[in-house]
Parts: C-alpha cells; structure tokens; sequence
C-alpha cells in the first residue's frame, strides 16, 4: 500500500505541475506519467531551491559559506552554463565561479538576504528540460529596509552523469523596490 500512494502522489504532483505554455498540444491529453518523469520533475525543481540556498550562502559573505555556496553552483549548473539577467544592468557569466563572483559582489553588503522560489514549471523532452521559477527575493539593508526583488529564473536544463543539471539560466525581473520594514 506505502508503494501505491507514493505512486499517486507522485502522480498528482506532476501533473498540478505540467507547464502551461511550455509544453506541447500532445502533452495536454497525457492525463499520466511516468515514475520516472516525476522524479525527474522532482529532481529538475530541487535546482533552483538549492539555488536559493546557495545564493543566500554566498550572501553571507563569510569564507565558509562562500564555499558552501560555491559546492552547490557548482553541483546544480554545468561547468559551461550560461547566464544572464535581462534589464537596465544586464549580468553574464559562462561558467559557475564567474556567477558566484557576480553574485557575491552584488549581495555582500546586504545585512540578510533571503530568495523565496514560487510556482515551478517543467517541461521534459529526453534528457532536455525547460523549468520556469517564481523568485520572491529579499536583501535588507543595515537601516532596516529592505529591497525585494520580484522575477522569474528561466532554466534549460539537461541530464549529465552528476544528474540534471542548469545549462542556461536567465533571471528576469518583473517588480521590485525599497520597502521598510519593522525591526523584530
């Protein structure tokens, strides 16, 4: 029985998870999927929440966790993956250490960030996916306000033998700015 509700629930979460736009007109008949798709789905999601965390690590800016930060980029993207924010300032980086300079630069004056992941959307094709990801992104100043950063993270990602892996990532911001909020 422990099996079978695992299987349902696997079930149920892939597809409350099935990508609206990203996906095919075929996959929106497929009312079933695979064990194995949704541990990829599982799998493919659980990137960006370690990016998240990896991203808020290197946001402390001490050694260690700078290196803490740097173990997990370094496990979640390809050694040649390409990134980029899309705006005023755009950001690039081809490889791992390059984004965890970028990223170390831009939050270590922040007395606390923390990056909130939203809704998920994956599309597999083979070894290929697409995932979108809300962002709610948090960095309080030594004042006590706080910039909120609100965007989506787009990721193609692909399976290589650590297991799936970002390839290409663009962040997107689609809201933000100051707010104050009250010390605890």
């Amino acid at each position: 029985m422990g099996r079978t509700l695992l299987r349902r629930w696997f079930v149920c979460v892939a597809l409350f998870t099935l990508p609206i736009g990203v996906i095919q007109a075929d996959d929106i008949a497929r009312t079933r999927i695979s064990n194995d798709e949704a541990g990829d789905r599982l799998e493919i999601e659980q990137l960006r929440r370690l990016y998240a965390k990896a991203t808020d690590a290197i946001g402390s800016a001490t050694p260690e966790s700078i290196e803490r930060g740097r173990a997990i980029y370094h496990r979640i993207f390809t050694t040649d993956v390409q990134i980029r924010t899309v705006g005023k300032n755009p950001l690039t980086a081809s490889n791992p250490d390059a984004w965890l300079d970028i990223v170390h630069d831009a939050l270590k004056d922040y007395a606390g960030t923390q990056h909130l992941i939203g809704t998920q959307l994956v599309s597999i094709d083979g070894d290929q996916a697409m995932m979108e990801s809300y962002v709610n992104a948090w960095h309080q100043n030594a004042d006590g306000s706080t910039f909120v950063f609100i965007g989506t993270y787009v990721d193609k990602c692909r399976k290589t033998h650590l297991g799936w892996q970002i390839y290409d990532m663009t962040l997107r911001q689609s809201a933000g700015g100051m707010i104050q909020v009250d010390s605890l």
